[in-house]
């Protein structure tokens, strides 16, 4: 996988964690997801969506120095 596709494909991961951290924060203003159950997932999505975020921004930066 070239770094254009790795970048493509953690849109598409960032976007997707996003999208379920977004429907968890509805359920749980909703009262349809226990709150320490809710708490705990939504930190973990908040784990995830740093680290491809991350990512994203290593791969970001690399491919715009190289293409420089």
């Amino acid at each position: 996988m070239n770094q254009i596709e790795e970048i493509d494909n953690l849109k598409t991961q960032i976007s997707e964690v996003y999208s379920l951290r977004e429907y968890l924060k509805q359920s749980l203003s909703e009262g349809r997801i226990m709150p320490r159950h809710g708490f705990k997932e939504l930190n973990k999505l908040d784990v995830e969506l740093s680290l491809l975020d991350s990512e994203f921004k290593r791969l970001w930066d690399y491919h715009n120095n190289k293409s420089s």
